[in-house]
């Protein structure tokens, strides 16, 4: 074998074909070599990594960096997004180019493009956010998909500001994207129930931020998920639902999954570290997203869909907004910008919560953060897995790291990160993109623009 530029030594690498101490040489920007510890092989830096784990890149298809929403945006743009991601053991990100009014889904997908190369210091990708109801976008699937972008998402609620997709629309669509392989996701919340509880916490004076959790009930995502899984059975098209919060909406899924229905999904590491009752604490405004906190036996049941495999993927849905913008809805839930931060602790977190706290095995752990989004969004095998051929893509994570959240230990441009008061137990220490060593024992050195935008295409799951 030729000289490595670096070799992984004698960490617990995380492979398909199990779990194992090996040594892992990257040449240029691919892996080159899974060879038994020690090896023997030439190399320009070695990298210590014994008694740490060697593990995938994490991949997280739930990003939305830059994006325009309740009269602002979300403050991470995509390199401090990226930079945050990448800090925490993410190498690759999939955001979404919702459509502005006028635009075609093409076109926001160029101009999302446009943003996004000079500043993402990771790969990523995009989603077409389908928000106008022109029946247009049927016609520029094919585009789409040439574009590089063949999952599609909409969203069943935010009627009132013009994004909500038409069940009658859905239907066609769902007909088209399974006509070329390709994937929905959805955003499942049904619209009249989450308006009919507002208008009911209203009613009442509920104003304050525990009043978001109440508006929007459980049944308003179980109602959506099962809609969606009608009208997918009848076009025979492949499904995410995206951010799932209850335990009815994981039975659903299951349930659909055992009768032999293409549907997957994710839930997101807010979910499975605090309940709706944090909303009514000092700080609720800062919790405050949609879908919204649930119940400790919901998350108990997300946990458990995590395990038997009812849920595939956890992804971050970080959508960070600036204090000012959370805080001016803390007497008036309907004014809070829904939206949480969560690229960097994603994987931090499933490590402490699940595997240390819940003995979720490891390798699970690198399937629902790397591996499965890898393969249901068109990325498998170059991404979301340690093989020879596959991209440099390689984390080292330190299991026995203990730290805190807080702003000063994050890469973050807001005040806060939700996650102050928690212990984590586990931290990413090195991380390489692409065969770049671009965090070297904690210390970031990131290049804007060298990420790329990935080309992805249709998987039948």
């Amino acid at each position: 074998m030729r000289e490595a530029d670096y070799l992984i030594s004698g960490g617990e690498v995380v492979t398909p074909a199990g779990t194992a101490i090996l040594d892992v040489a990257i040449e240029g920007e691919r892996v080159v070599g899974l060879l038994e510890h020690p090896s023997r092989i030439p190399y320009q830096r070695k990298i210590d990594a014994r008694g740490k784990f060697v593990l995938p890149g994490g991949v997280d298809p739930h990003v939305h960096f830059e994006n325009p929403s309740m009269g602002t945006a979300t403050a991470h743009d995509f390199y401090l997004g990226t930079v945050a991601a990448a800090a925490g053991g993410t190498t690759t990100v999939i955001d979404f180019a919702f459509q502005a009014r006028g635009e075609t889904a093409l076109d926001s997908l160029r101009r999302r493009r446009f943003l996004a190369d000079p500043q993402v210091v990771i790969d990523y990708g995009l989603h077409a956010c389908i928000t106008q109801q022109d029946r247009s976008v049927l016609e520029d699937i094919p585009l789409i998909l040439d574009f590089g972008s063949p999952s599609f998402k909409v969203l069943l609620t935010y009627k009132n500001e013009g994004w909500m997709m038409e069940d009658g629309l859905l239907l066609d669509l769902m007909g088209a994207i399974a006509d070329r392989r390709a994937l929905l996701g959805v955003h499942a919340e049904n619209d009249s129930i989450v308006q009919g509880g507002i208008a009911s916490c209203v009613a009442k004076g509920d104003m304050l931020p525990g009043a978001h959790a109440r508006s929007r009930p459980p049944i308003s995502e179980v109602e959506a998920i099962r809609r969606c899984l009608f009208m997918a059975r009848e076009t025979e098209c492949q499904l995410y639902v995206f951010h799932l919060t209850t335990e009815g909406g994981q039975k659903e899924v299951r349930d659909a999954r055992l009768d032999g229905q293409s549907v997957m999904a994710e839930t997101c590491p807010h979910y499975l570290v605090y309940t709706q009752d944090v909303l009514d604490g000092p700080w609720g405004y800062r919790y405050v997203m949609s879908p919204p906190l649930r119940s400790a036996l919901d998350q108990q049941a997300l946990w458990m869909g995590l395990a038997d495999g009812s849920l595939e993927v956890v992804g971050s849905d970080d959508a960070a907004y600036f204090e000012e913008f959370k805080l001016r809805g803390s007497n008036d839930f309907r004014r809070i910008a829904n939206g949480i931060p969560g690229a960097e602790c994603r994987l931090a977190i499933v490590h402490s919560e699940g595997v240390v706290k819940r003995h979720l095995p490891l390798a699970r752990m690198v399937e629902i953060c790397a591996t499965n989004p890898a393969k249901i969004f068109g990325l498998y095998p170059k991404k979301g897995i340690i093989a020879i051929g596959s991209d440099a893509d390689i984390i080292v994570l330190d299991p026995n790291a203990r730290w805190r959240p807080t702003p000063e230990e994050m890469h973050t441009n807001i005040e806060y990160t939700c996650y102050e008061d928690i212990e984590v137990q586990g931290r990413v220490v090195h991380v390489w993109s692409r065969g770049r060593h671009i965090l070297d024992n904690g210390r970031l050195s990131c290049e804007r623009g060298w990420g790329r935008f990935l080309l992805r295409l249709p998987q039948r799951q």
